[in-house]
């Protein structure tokens, strides 16, 4: 006999400035929640900032009771509450942001090239500091641990998948009961979702990671025809007074 369940279609759709002060956090939704399973770990006690009063980071109260303090870009703020993000997960997205801000300056300094601004050697030593060694280092370790993060999330997903199903079969052939499998049913599901959910924020991240880190290699690298145009031009030396 073939089950066709149609469940899982469903939910498819579905430089350091010092430290200065401490203070309470000025809302009510002080929760903060694990990235990975959703669950609540704990509450935030304190914002800590710095001279420019901006958060760097924050002191948790766990639900055990210990206090750890976490860097401000290892927690997300959302309307639900604080979401604490795994380490791998947190180098990425700062590795992506890296990239971003790498990128926008190249940008700048083809653009300077291209008018004049500044000699094709200049640019090419502004080119080496701002796009370095160990940021593409960096980038590409975090290539390579959020395909590793990929895979597990993946078999996560297959994982939940069997379970929804087999739950299903029991409530059909009466191995539990009606409230037992709404209950676990609906726990499942929830699970299913936020893993659908962490499966699409990682491949768009990577997306994000490889994307950029090769257009700054492209912008980077200039074509032997436009490296001759330039090298062809008279040098426009600007003085600002």
């Amino acid at each position: 006999m073939i089950i066709k369940l149609g469940i899982f279609d469903r939910l498819r759709k579905k430089e350091e400035s010092p430290i200065l002060v401490k203070k309470e956090p000025k809302t009510d939704e002080n929760a903060i929640f694990e990235w990975i399973s959703g669950e609540e770990i704990g509450e935030i006690k304190k914002m800590i900032t710095n001279k420019e009063n901006t958060v760097i980071a924050y002191e948790v109260k766990y639900l055990a009771g210990n206090i750890v303090q976490h860097p401000s870009d290892q927690i997300e703020v959302t309307k639900e509450g604080y979401i604490l993000l795994p380490i791998w997960l947190k180098n990425a997205k700062t590795s992506c942001g890296r990239l971003v801000d790498a990128q926008k300056r190249l940008d700048e300094l083809r653009k300077m090239l291209e008018k004049n601004a500044i000699s094709l050697e200049t640019f090419t030593e502004m080119a080496k500091v701002t796009f370095n060694l160990e940021l593409v280092s960096d980038s590409e370790r975090s290539i390579v641990e959020v395909d590793r993060q990929l895979e597990e999330l993946t078999k996560e997903k297959g994982k939940l998948e069997q379970e929804i199903y087999s739950l299903d079969i029991k409530r059909r052939v009466g191995i539990i009961g009606r409230v037992e499998y709404a209950k676990v049913s609906l726990e499942l599901t929830e699970a299913y979702k936020r893993t659908l959910t962490h499966i699409k924020e990682t491949e768009d991240l990577r997306v994000s990671l490889v994307n950029t880190l090769n257009r700054i290699k492209e912008m980077e690298d200039i074509p032997e025809d436009e490296i001759e145009k330039v090298k062809s031009r008279k040098y426009e030396i600007r003085v600002t007074l």
